[in-house]
């Protein structure tokens, strides 16, 4: 029984502006807190869509959800829709052991204490039910918190906990794809109008501040490996963290579009990425790397080329 899945999570504009600059700046403690929160965050999301994608779960899974209710965003890790009922699964990557004392939840080891994950859970149950009261009113919603992450524990959990913990993973999604009732119409109906509500960007993002003068320039990998490429042979970089190597018009086009995110507003030309790339690959190899991938608007003698890229022929692939 084929599965549907609807928008595969995605990193969030936040996100991705601070993978680019990790490499070109300082993070302050606090920025640093919030790469590494959104990161793991992000990473627990695509860790339980393989789990459902690759399991073939039956139903109907929508994925990274951001919806608004009465003028409020919230949004939804997985919605999973079956019949008349709605399944909402908040998905956290926690890692080490934690414990809950009368309603709080906190760090093992430090005893700090960290938000109740149920707290947020609530919050977009609410939500979502008052979104649904006039097209869906007798639909039924369910909540649960799933941990995705092997290494975590949870002591003293309260009976009754809405949640999955990494043991339970395997159970979860045996009961699931043991649902035979099918995908209807209906349901499909129901999951492509939830995919038309939800809302691209985010009002709540906080975009890192930072100015070209003051960042780091070179070639950097796009993995989120935090360090420069470094030539590895004549036609080739390589990223002495991840150990991949990069063929030069990989890497180029990889920053171009790099460029393009973090500053929408500057003309892309073969100057400005030759100085983007500090001059680590020759301006030939940018112009053709330019050429074969977007668009140029002459202007006189100076040409810039359009920040969306042609229908990608290999997306500068290595």
């Amino acid at each position: 029984m084929k599965n549907m899945l609807h928008q595969k999570p995605r990193l969030s504009v936040e996100l991705q502006l601070l993978q680019y600059l990790q490499p070109r700046m300082t993070f302050s403690p606090q920025e640093t807190i919030r790469y590494e929160t959104l990161q793991k965050g992000f990473l627990g999301e695509i860790a339980f869509y393989n789990l459902v994608k690759n399991n073939a779960v039956s139903g109907n899974f929508l994925f990274d959800l951001r919806l608004a209710s009465n003028g409020t965003e919230f949004q939804i890790d997985s919605l999973y829709i079956e019949n008349d009922s709605l399944t909402i699964f908040e998905v956290k990557n926690y890692e080490g052991d934690f414990f809950v004392e009368k309603d709080k939840w906190y760090v093992a080891h430090s005893k700090q204490e960290i938000r109740n994950p149920l707290t947020q859970l609530q919050r977009s149950e609410f939500l979502l039910r008052h979104l649904l009261k006039k097209s869906y009113p007798n639909f039924s919603i369910k909540t649960c918190i799933v941990f995705i992450n092997k290494a975590f524990t949870l002591y003293q959990a309260p009976l009754g906990l809405p949640a999955i913990f990494p043991t339970q993973l395997t159970r979860f999604l045996e009961r699931i794809s043991s649902n035979r009732s099918g995908i209807s119409a209906r349901i499909t109906a129901i999951a492509n109008h939830f995919a038309s509500l939800h809302v691209a960007n985010s009002s709540y993002e906080k975009l890192p501040i930072y100015s070209y003068s003051k960042l780091r320039r070179g070639l950097t990998c796009e993995i989120t490996c935090g360090v420069m490429l470094e030539k590895h042979t004549v036609r080739t970089f390589i990223c002495h963290k991840c150990q991949q190597t990069k063929t030069i018009q990989h890497a180029i086009y990889q920053n171009i579009k790099e460029f393009q995110l973090l500053f929408p507003e500057r003309e892309v030309t073969t100057g400005i990425i030759h100085d983007w790339c500090k001059f680590a690959v020759s301006k030939a190899a940018i112009l053709r790397t330019l050429k074969t991938y977007f668009y140029p608007v002459p202007n006189g003698k100076h040409t810039h080329y359009l920040p969306t890229p042609k229908e990608d022929k290999n997306e500068g692939k290595e």
